[in-house]
């Protein structure tokens, strides 16, 4: 084996569990570009020795104690499964334990990475693909029924996002059981837990959109139901899923939510001024939502209303707050066109009052000044 290959490697393994995510990202498109170029330069068999020497590099650092050495493994493990050609089963089940090592530690950085290259894992075609989605999703229910620990609920999550978005035709047989158990991830302490679980329903609505009509009805019925049931409650936490849980169903589920569009925009209205922060900045997001789903609806009941809400965000002092608002805005004028017009004047004034406001530093001002430019832009889009 050559060893100029072998002092690159070295370089790019180096490289690739750098601190810094532009190093890594850099790291890996060369380890593509170089198992590539190895791969024609090399017989099948020095080939084989070679990628065994990559896997040996990866196994040492998948099962580092060290963050940047398992996400360095990662990256490289994706690169492997692109490249690799070797389709056999003994390859597939070495790199699904890999990764299932890590979804079982306690590293959410690792987790989402992980759970994204089992999906890649899991791609249609693949050996083994129907058994691996199986196990998988078998695994990520179970833990959702039995496990107390809220590491295996993040984990259920991010699988069930990840498997639905690389093999829909597989997960389709299992939406019903996704459907039974999703809610206790739905409705967890972790807000992280409760947005990846709503990501993983989004998928899997988009998912029964194309199916047929009769189960995806009665399915979306169910995740409604649900969804009230959540906002009947006094846990916030609760609340919260409950309006993640809409923020979907308007996202991906069609028409079915025209029925309940004027409840949903009222519900909206009474929970923007929640003593929780998070069901606050939620239904900030939501509100360009509502007026996307039915731009004529809202013009005529709920858009003055909502932009005297947005218009007030304006003059919070958490910058956060102020962006999400300017945001919001700008979403809500490309949705309603022409009818921002009213309310042009009095945003202009909090942009012109915004971009005068003094920042600790370079970065901060920009930071700041980030969404105030982005709804100017929207806002020129959408009344010219």
């Amino acid at each position: 084996m050559a060893s100029p290959h072998l002092d690159t490697l070295g370089r790019i393994f180096t490289d690739i569990r750098s601190k810094y995510e532009e190093v890594r990202q850099k790291a890996t498109n060369e380890l593509k570009i170089h198992l590539e170029v190895v791969s024609r330069e090399y017989s099948s068999e020095q080939l084989s020795r070679y990628h065994s020497e990559v896997n040996r590099r990866v196994s040492e650092f998948i099962h580092s104690s060290d963050t940047t050495d398992k996400i360095g493994g990662i990256l490289a493990l994706g690169v492997l499964i692109d490249v690799d050609h070797d389709d056999s089963t003994q390859k597939t089940t070495r790199y699904a334990n890999y990764l299932r090592s890590i979804m079982r530690g306690n590293d959410n950085h690792c987790m989402v990475l992980a759970a994204k290259t089992l999906g890649q894992l899991a791609a249609p075609g693949g050996t083994l693909t129907s058994e691996l989605v199986e196990s998988e999703v078998k695994q990520a229910l179970e833990w959702l029924q039995i496990d107390r620990q809220e590491n295996r609920r993040f984990a259920s999550a991010l699988l069930l996002r990840e498997l639905a978005r690389s093999s829909p035709t597989l997960i389709y047989g299992f939406i019903g059981q996704i459907l039974d158990l999703i809610w206790v991830a739905l409705r967890d302490q972790k807000v992280l837990i409760r947005e990846t679980a709503a990501e993983a329903l989004g998928v899997c609505l988009a998912i029964m959109k194309h199916r047929d009509t009769t189960n995806r009805d009665m399915w979306y019925a169910k995740i409604l139901e649900e969804a009230k049931i959540g906002l009947r409650s006094a846990s916030a936490d609760c609340i919260h899923g409950s309006l993640l849980i809409y923020l979907q169903l308007l996202d991906s589920a069609g028409m079915f939510m025209q029925d309940s569009y004027r409840e949903t925009c009222d519900t909206v209205l009474r929970l923007k001024d929640n003593r929780d922060a998070g069901i606050r900045k939620l239904t900030i997001k939501m509100i360009p939502c509502l007026a996307k789903y039915n731009p004529a609806e809202f013009v005529n009941n709920y858009l003055h209303k909502f932009m005297m809400h947005l218009q007030s965000q304006l003059k919070k002092k958490d910058s956060d707050e102020r962006g999400s608002a300017y945001k919001a805005i700008g979403e809500v004028a490309l949705a309603v066109g022409s009818s921002m017009g009213p309310y042009l004047d009095g945003i202009l004034a909090s942009i012109k009052e915004g971009l005068t406001m003094k920042g600790r530093n370079r970065s901060q001002r920009a930071e700041q000044e980030a969404p105030i430019f982005e709804c100017i832009s929207m806002l020129a889009t959408a009344v010219v």
